[in-house]
């Protein structure tokens, strides 16, 4: 497996590439999610996990986000997931 650890990379987060270029993250706790519940606006949070493909997709060319689970639709964790395209 390759580890692009270039200083010049847009931040900490490294991008893995090998034959199976789709590396899971699964996430358990969102600030989203918490605040939504927080103050009642539960039926409108999911709109703000689309955020997520705007980064991810502008983050770099080769980049491409999935997630099948949310932890605002009442998921026990959110499976990000990126996938490095040539």
């Amino acid at each position: 497996m390759e580890c692009d650890r270039n200083p010049t990379n847009r931040g900490a987060v490294y991008l893995f590439r090998q034959e199976i270029s789709i590396h899971g993250c699964p996430l358990v706790f969102c600030f989203y999610n918490e605040v939504a519940r927080d103050v009642g606006l539960m039926a409108v949070a999911d709109r703000m996990c689309y955020g997520d493909y705007i980064f991810w997709e502008s983050y770099h060319p080769n980049v491409r986000f999935s997630r099948t689970k949310t932890l605002i639709n009442g998921d026990d964790h959110c499976d990000h997931a990126l996938t490095w395209v040539e």
